[in-house]
């Protein structure tokens, strides 16, 4: 009765959390959510009765121009042409699937990866090649050796502050990837949501900037610097991918949302409003970001390894006891608090066990040494002998 693919088809581990931690009385560590006071004071506007019809399906040219001028400004060589608006950048990686994935497909993912990419790549028959990620990004090596050896339609990386892992790639490390790229002529996807939550001044260089043959597709999102609400993002790409993809967001969903369309183009638009936002948004961040690194050496030192992230929106975490923590989230929901689990941003889930993805951006600052606490003790129950190493 249904399709082959239907036999892949997975839920959304994050999403399944976030139906009990939705719960005001949970202190939740588990979704990559903005966190409320991110909103206040936050405007929206529309002109005229335009944006209630029907539109084009890559979207308002206005806005399409000015997320490429924010392309270009970032080194993209690109123009309104080869961008196309999406419902969120989850659009764009369902509409990538489409076009390149097909079973079997090899893609080059990282190790661990966002899983909602794996989710989707995984239920058009995707077959995974993960290449580890060291503190200053992908195992350069490791990439070029998969690269010669296999028959790799895409690599899907997400170089700054990625989910889940925090790691933001080094300068170095990013004109190095772009020169493997260029050489074995493979199609970069660079997933992008998080590079305006820097809250070191660190490089972001995208490796789209750098490429010089490789073809490339570029992914974005407003859900980290305005509202996850409005669902709007856009992907930039070579030219040669466009027509297929415009054509393939044409059979999806026919144009985007044009009353979110208008709300982002009025803050585009204004560049002093839209740069006084993200300086916002980065103290906010910054702040609950210092708080969890000091409630996590409290709580979690003898229990865990895990680096401070330079931006982005969490904190991964690799527990001394390898031993798997499935049965912790129901525990800790039962003293009020979730957590997301490390194993589903991995295509071998065992390989992610022991690892805990904290999200820093949604809980109220002040609560977050209390449930880091609750979770802490949770974990010494769990694993007695971590607690006799210390």
């Amino acid at each position: 009765m249904y399709a082959s693919r239907i036999s892949r088809l997975t839920g959304s581990v994050a999403r399944e959390i976030l139906s009990h931690a939705n719960n005001k009385d949970i202190i939740s560590f588990a979704g990559g959510l903005p966190g409320p006071e991110a909103f206040e004071g936050l405007e929206v506007s529309i002109e005229g009765t335009g944006s209630f019809q029907y539109g084009p399906s890559e979207g308002d040219q206005r806005l399409r121009a000015c997320f490429a001028k924010r392309f270009q400004e970032k080194g993209i060589d690109c123009d309104y042409s080869q961008v196309l608006i999406t419902s969120g950048a989850q659009q764009g990686i369902d509409l990538v699937s489409k076009l390149f994935i097909e079973p079997g497909t090899h893609v080059v993912l990282e190790k661990p990866t966002y899983l909602a990419a794996l989710q989707c790549f995984a239920l058009f028959g995707a077959s995974f090649e993960s290449i580890s990620l060291n503190a200053d990004g992908l195992d350069v090596d490791e990439l070029d050796e998969v690269l010669g050896s296999k028959d790799i339609r895409f690599v899907y990386l997400s170089p700054s502050f990625q989910n889940p892992s925090g790691i933001c790639y080094k300068l170095e490390k990013r004109k190095a990837i772009a020169e493997v790229l260029d050489r074995h002529e493979a199609v970069l996807i660079e997933d992008d949501p998080y590079s305006e939550l820097n809250y070191a001044g660190v490089a972001t260089d995208p490796i789209c900037s750098f490429l010089k043959r490789a073809q490339w597709v570029y992914l974005s999102t407003v859900s980290k610097i305005l509202a996850p609400g409005l669902r709007l993002g856009c992907l930039a790409c070579s030219e040669a991918f466009f027509p297929y993809l415009l054509k393939l967001k044409q059979a999806s969903d026919l144009h985007s949302n044009r009353l979110s369309e208008a709300i982002v183009l009025n803050w585009l638009e204004d560049e002093a409003m839209m740069q006084a936002r993200i300086s916002e948004l980065r103290s906010i961040y910054r702040a609950k970001r210092d708080v969890m690194a000091e409630s996590l050496d409290r709580h979690f030192t003898g229990l865990a390894d895990w680096d401070i992230p330079k931006g982005g929106l969490f904190f991964w975490l690799r527990l001394k006891s390898t031993a798997s923590i499935r049965d912790l989230l129901q525990c800790t929901l039962e003293r009020g608090v979730a957590f997301m689990r490390g194993d589903p941003f991995f295509p071998q889930s065992e390989i992610g066990a022991g690892y805990l993805r904290l999200n820093f951006s949604n809980p109220p600052i002040e609560s977050i040494d209390s449930g880091l606490k609750t979770l802490g003790e949770e974990i010494r129950l769990m694993f007695p002998v971590l607690e006799k190493s210390n």
